[in-house]
């Protein structure tokens, strides 16, 4: 049921898209989540004196699909022209969880390499 609210097409299709592996690991997924941390999270960090009119002055990847039916693609994209240096990168993903694409390979040794640092680091 979930599903149905973070793709842009069906949640049928998005499912069938993530394969057994991806399904197993979204069942999984979905049946450790629990609702509200994230947005406490988000109220400290505001508390604390971040956001709108402080420059992100960190490295930062955006990583987002055009099909995720719970967060419009515009948003990375306006984040990436917020954020200087900012990147973007694009999952083909059917939906809001941007590792499940076909591309997922592409994607996470993007992130991984993001995460290692810059070369040399």
């Amino acid at each position: 049921m979930l599903l149905r609210d973070l793709t842009t097409g069906t949640a049928a299709r998005a499912l069938a898209g993530l394969g057994p592996q991806g399904r197993a690991e979204a069942t999984a997924l979905m049946a450790s989540m629990r609702s509200g941390a994230g947005f406490a999270n988000d109220l400290t960090w505001l508390r604390a004196g971040a956001g709108p009119g402080r420059p992100v002055a960190v490295p930062t990847l955006v990583v987002a699909s055009p099909r995720d039916g719970s967060v419009p693609f515009g948003h990375a994209e306006a984040l990436v022209a917020a954020i200087p240096g900012a990147e973007l990168l694009v999952s083909g993903a059917a939906c809001h969880f941007v590792w499940w694409g076909a591309d997922r390979p592409r994607v996470a040794e993007r992130i991984t390499a993001f995460l290692a640092g810059p070369p040399g680091a």
